[in-house]
């Protein structure tokens, strides 16, 4: 029987110039700015300060990136506990949806719906969406 084998090599110095050529920064940065506007629709049905909402390009010791989240200065910064509840209220996230909303050609940047862990009343640690478990929580939280 006769195999065939491909062979790959990876260059780990060109991957570390690409991670920080310009071109891959206009990309991410792009990205990010569409997750905020994406989350900034999104948060329209809660009020209209969605300027809270900010996008930032960076650059670390890994490659460029782009922070996306709220401005701690902007009056719209309640809108942080919109996204993630408080004891009397459940979430109404707009955040989080926007990065499962937001495209790059086609490819997801990440699921609109990332598993959490959390711990049982027996101890065991499992994992969920939160989705559902703020569909556990509703009614236990009170009003």
């Amino acid at each position: 029987m006769t195999s065939s084998f491909a062979r790959l090599d990876i260059d780990r110095a060109a991957i570390r110039r690409l991670a920080y050529s310009p071109d891959v920064g206009d990309l991410i940065a792009k990205v990010g700015i569409n997750v905020r506007d994406t989350a900034r629709q999104n948060a329209r049905v809660i009020t209209s300060k969605t300027d809270a909402l900010i996008s930032k390009p960076g650059m670390d010791t890994e490659s460029v990136y782009t922070d996306v989240g709220y401005n701690k200065d902007h009056p719209g910064f309640f809108l942080w506990w919109h996204e993630v509840g408080t004891s009397k209220n459940a979430p109404t996230p707009h955040l989080r949806p926007a990065l499962g909303e937001a495209a790059l050609g086609g490819i997801s940047p990440g699921p609109s719906s990332p598993l959490l862990s959390y711990t049982t009343r027996a101890g065991v640690t499992r994992q969920a969406s939160q989705a559902k478990i703020d569909n556990w929580t509703r009614g236990s939280r009170s009003s």
